[in-house]
């Protein structure tokens, strides 16, 4: 930036993200599925794109689910 002219520039801080996974029904890869679950693939795919964006770090949270809230 000083080679043209450039003596203040803004620079901002990479955003926090998190992927916020729900349902009981989702189960990690590896894992054994029991009746009625599925491999969750969606935040892998979602932490894939995240990175090749340049933003690595990337927090993933599985939320189970609450009837009646």
């Amino acid at each position: 930036m000083a080679g043209i002219g450039v003596c203040h520039v803004k620079v901002y801080p990479d955003p926090a993200i998190t992927i916020i996974i729900t349902g009981d029904e989702l189960q990690k890869p590896g894992e054994p599925l029991r009746y009625g679950q599925v491999y969750e693939s969606n935040s892998y795919t979602l932490s894939a794109a995240l990175q090749e964006a340049g933003l690595p770090d990337v927090q993933v949270l599985h939320v189970k689910d609450n009837q009646g809230t």
